[in-house]
């Protein structure tokens, strides 16, 4: 049975998690600890779908989120926020400023769920970022782009085979 007491997953930072599937927990990846001294954390070609848990009175879930985290890493990774029974969660992937979070590089994400899938305030690189079709609630992104350096972002639908189709670009502003 899931809460939405649930802690993620796996946190809180200096970890690399590489070609693992996480599927249906409340709470996916926590970035974290930097404060304490846990270091950068990676993900390359993992899957995560962060799923409203089964007693729900005020979820915030999120498939990644950094809070006190350190430099964060993304490679050719889907991060996924599912919201059923009218529990709402926060971001498929949510790293963003004034939580005490250093810096992005991501080249490879696909997202979807949310508010808006992918929101971040962190300085960095975003590249082949692709946010699925009508998959959130207010926009694709909510993100603050003075520091970011490098931006790359497409919509996407996904074929039959479930491969992203690129529909429209996504512009930082």
């Amino acid at each position: 049975h899931t809460t939405d007491k649930d802690e993620p997953v796996i946190a809180p930072g200096g970890y690399t998690v590489r070609n693992i599937m996480i599927d249906g927990a409340p709470e996916g990846l926590r970035v974290g600890g930097k404060s304490a001294g846990c270091g950068p954390v990676t993900v390359q070609d993992t899957f995560v779908r962060a799923t409203s848990p089964q007693t729900c009175s005020d979820w915030h879930g999120d498939g990644i989120q950094g809070y006190d985290g350190a430099a964060l890493v993304v490679r050719n990774s889907t991060v996924l926020l599912r919201e059923t029974n009218n529990c709402y969660g926060t971001a498929a992937f949510f790293y963003p400023s004034g939580q005490g979070n250093t810096s992005i590089d991501i080249d490879g994400l696909m997202v979807g769920g949310g508010g808006y899938p992918f929101r971040s305030g962190m300085p960095g690189t975003v590249k082949n970022l692709k946010v699925i079709e009508k998959n959130w609630g207010y926009g694709p992104t909510l993100v603050e782009c003075s520091p970011i350096s490098a931006w790359q972002a497409d919509v996407v639908r996904l074929d039959a085979a479930g491969q992203p189709v690129t529909v429209r670009g996504i512009s930082c502003q």
